[in-house]
């Protein structure tokens, strides 16, 4: 979190939404029925809880970062640009027939968020050579 800041205060800042949160829920809780109520609430929800799809998409977003800071999502997306030649149609085409099928083998929510670096990475330098060639966007600059 060094190379970060904004990363740091916004742990912090939803950790004390999710504090303030518990606290004005259990807060009820407590005067209703007692810490007793309230403590075996909290264990029935915790029990019940979904766990298995919390930790899936806590581990899908470190792959996805892990990806993303070791360049792996900027050497696809050059690939992706080399091979389409930076055509947008060409690089629309190539992205949709990837994912139709790629779409068969991975499920489509790891699918997504493992995509979506890609295609921001593709569209940054997309805007950036539109502005270059024409900064009114017409077109016959």
């Amino acid at each position: 979190m060094q190379g970060r800041p904004g990363l740091f205060f916004a742990v912090q800042a939803s950790a004390a939404a999710a504090a303030i949160g518990l606290l004005w829920f259990y807060g009820k809780k407590l005067r209703a029925g007692g810490a007793s109520a309230a403590f075996a609430h909290a264990r029935r929800k915790a029990v019940s809880f979904e766990w298995g799809t919390v930790f899936l998409l806590m581990g899908l977003f470190i792959v996805v970062g892990t990806l993303s800071e070791v360049g792996l999502i900027e050497v696809i997306a050059g690939a992706i640009r080399a091979i389409t030649g930076g055509k947008l149609f060409l690089t629309f085409m190539a992205i949709v027939w990837i994912s139709v099928l790629l779409s068969g083998f991975i499920d489509n929510i790891p699918y997504v968020t493992a995509l979506v670096p890609v295609v921001l990475s593709l569209g940054k330098r997309a805007w950036a050579a539109v502005l270059a060639k024409c900064p009114c966007f017409c077109s016959g600059c």
